[in-house]
């Protein structure tokens, strides 16, 4: 990092070197706790995940200012969420568009500002 290039970053493929290396970056940042309940979390054992806070299909990036420990349970239910979402979301686009009316947009975490609001 001397050197004062940017580090190249990993994609997310959980099998890297340079991907263990920022998970393990992260969980160490994070003290070995779900940043959303605040359960304890161990490596190796299937409970520690690594999460993308703004989603990488939303824009999001696999930096470390995106990235944040979860437990099982808690980006599991984060991931039905967000499903869920896009689903309803996906269903009133092609419901406004079968009726003629104009295109509903929902805002997303990662853009919930008017004007940059995706659909």
């Amino acid at each position: 990092m001397g050197s004062g290039r940017p580090r190249k970053l990993p994609v997310s493929n959980g099998g890297s070197q340079a991907w263990k290396e920022l998970r393990l970056e992260i969980l160490i940042r994070d003290g070995y706790t779900c940043q959303h309940c605040g359960i304890g979390v161990q490596e190796g054992d299937g409970s520690a995940h690594l999460d993308h806070i703004i989603p990488r299909v939303e824009g999001g990036s696999t930096t470390p200012d995106n990235l944040r420990i979860l437990c099982r349970t808690c980006n599991t239910t984060k991931g039905a969420m967000e499903g869920a979402k896009n689903a309803l979301a996906k269903r009133a686009l092609k419901t406004s568009e079968a009726e003629g009316a104009e295109k509903v947009f929902v805002p997303t975490e990662g853009n919930p500002e008017p004007g940059v609001w995706t659909f």
